[in-house]
């Protein structure tokens, strides 16, 4: 184990800290001592070559509030993770999960999720459990649906779903604290007839798409946006 890790995690045995940095350290595994580790509420793990969560961070689940995996080796996001019922923040970005499984949906506290480039066809319908989320990254992912159970996220403000494979605008239409939706490079040829269950919506970008066609109604709605992209380049 390199040396430099021992020594953090000792640092932070005698101080305390509630952040503990382990990004870019080439790890494969976490040393057993980090369970000690009963204060942590921040772990940063990105950059690193784990190929699965490490299971030493269960023994913190009721104290962590953000876990940043992202750019690992991850081929699976283990179902004991839906215990982190204190977390925040959770990123996974650009690690090739392909599945979720349903537990995520217990991750009740959270408020961003960040799954870009992880490879993802489905989220599980769980997902809609997670009604604390504010911000959700899905992008260049594999995504040709998102579950009718998305509707429940009400507090969803930010979600980018660029980089898929939509055929159809996704059912997000009535999210009422939707402000910011990225659809760009998707295969969207058809539009809603209408959006105007999300009243906030003032960025809407649908570049690099397929649209043919927009109802009188939804294009009167569209004028009301901010920033609007729907350039098919």
């Amino acid at each position: 184990m390199d040396e430099f890790v021992e020594a953090i995690i000792n640092d932070n045995i005698n101080k305390h800290q509630i952040c503990i940095n382990l990004s870019h350290r080439q790890l494969r595994i976490l040393p057993p001592k980090i369970k000690l580790l009963k204060w942590i509420k921040v772990v940063l793990l990105n950059n690193n070559k784990l190929l699965f969560p490490p299971v030493e961070l269960l023994s913190l689940s009721n104290t962590v509030t953000e876990l940043i995996l992202d750019d690992n080796n991850l081929t699976v996001f283990p179902a004991d993770f839906g215990r982190f019922k204190a977390l925040k923040i959770l990123s996974i970005s650009k690690n090739n999960i392909g599945v979720l499984p349903p537990e995520i949906g217990d991750l009740c506290c959270l408020k961003h999720l960040w799954l870009n480039e992880c490879q993802l066809f489905e989220l599980p319908k769980e997902v809609g459990n997670l009604i604390a989320l504010q911000h959700v990254g899905l992008k260049k992912n594999k995504l040709q649906t998102l579950p009718k159970e998305f509707l429940s996220l009400r507090n969803l403000n930010w979600l980018n779903c660029c980089e898929n494979e939509f055929s159809v605008f996704p059912n997000v239409g009535q999210l009422q604290q939707l402000k910011f939706l990225n659809l760009n490079y998707n295969k969207i040829d058809v539009m809603p007839t209408t959006l105007s269950g999300a009243t906030q919506l003032y960025v809407l970008l649908l570049c690099g798409n397929q649209l043919k066609s927009f109802s009188d109604d939804l294009l009167l709605e569209l004028c009301n946006i901010a920033k609007l992209d729907l350039r098919k380049i």
